[in-house]
């Protein structure tokens, strides 16, 4: 696909947009109890494009300019909320190790753990996937070497994820940890928020992101590069996900803006729909009869090595 342009101010306007709706979702529902519910569900919903708007930065598709991608990025960390940094390096692993044993959670091999496994899968869908996530921020900022200690290693899905965290990561880990504290010191006392209104309000949009993180993942291919399903839905749907629902294309031209990916699989159908797909995943995990992939190293990946020969 020839002369791809990423779209800045339109991206902008969505960033900054996003950061101000989600902003006065919260204070609107917390003033006035009438609107509460309306408002805890539109800012779940803006919660999942303020996820897609951050999943673009980590590919650094948000803005043509590094420095501004970077703040866009953080911007977006804020709302999560999570460090954009330990999101690009555990979003960039994923592509890494797509669909190996370290991300196989729709399978279980005879080995496992029964109790394990699917407790692990329903926990995800009803929501524990994001607290992990925000949760594990705060690990790093006063233990940076988790991710190498005996716990983590013996957990599968965890051996991989932040090994390629360095020094100068860390710094600014910690830097983007300690404003995303002051920006939320800063709203809460400017517009006298109740804790517990924010604790509802991140529980509804923990519950909807984390509920449908693996939707394009299960029981796809096991393969990394075509690990993935591409998803119908419907237009108002796929533009809060940004084209999300196309994340098989997405997996094999992670270069690619949001704005190309549904023109880029225009002649390849979708596998099934996205409603359809959700239900599948309540059906729980199914025995695994396909070998894993070797994860690719993180050039192979940046190198598209083998992405060519998956491409049509």
């Amino acid at each position: 696909m020839q002369n791809i342009q990423i779209p800045n101010r339109l991206n902008l306007l969505m960033s900054l947009s996003n950061l101000t709706l989600s902003i006065a979702a919260i204070v609107v529902g917390d003033k006035h109890p009438d609107y509460f519910i309306p408002c805890l569900i539109l800012f779940a919903f803006l919660h999942l494009n303020n996820y897609a708007l951050l999943h673009e930065a980590t590919h650094s598709n948000l803005q043509s300019y590094k420095r501004w991608n970077y703040v866009l990025g953080v911007l977006s960390g804020f709302m999560f909320p999570t460090s954009f940094s330990i999101a690009t390096l555990t979003h960039t692993k994923h592509h890494c190790c797509n669909r190996t044993d370290h991300e196989m959670f729709d399978y279980y091999y005879p080995n496992d753990s029964l109790f394990y496994k699917f407790g692990q899968w329903y926990s995800v869908l009803l929501g524990g996937f994001w607290p992990v996530a925000v949760f594990g921020n705060i690990i790093i900022f006063f233990y940076p070497s988790f991710p190498k200690s005996k716990f983590i290693q013996k957990v599968r899905s965890g051996q991989r994820m932040l090994e390629d965290m360095n020094s100068k990561d860390v710094i600014r880990i910690r830097l983007e940890i300690l404003l995303i504290f002051g920006f939320w010191t800063l709203v809460v006392y400017v517009f006298n928020l109740s804790i517990a209104t924010l604790i509802y309000f991140y529980v509804a949009a923990g519950f909807n992101w984390s509920t449908r993180q693996y939707i394009t993942h299960a029981f796809s291919k096991r393969d990394v590069w075509e690990g993935a399903i591409n998803l119908k839905t419907n237009l108002l749907h796929e533009k809060i996900l940004l084209n999300g629902n196309w994340d098989l294309e997405h997996h094999l031209h992670p270069e690619l803006p949001w704005t190309y990916l549904k023109k880029s699989a225009e002649n390849k159908k979708t596998d099934t729909t996205y409603f359809k797909q959700y239900l599948k995943m309540w059906t729980g995990p199914k025995k695994n009869f396909e070998s894993s992939p070797k994860p690719i190293s993180l050039k192979e990946y940046f190198n598209g090595y083998k992405r060519e020969n998956h491409s049509t």
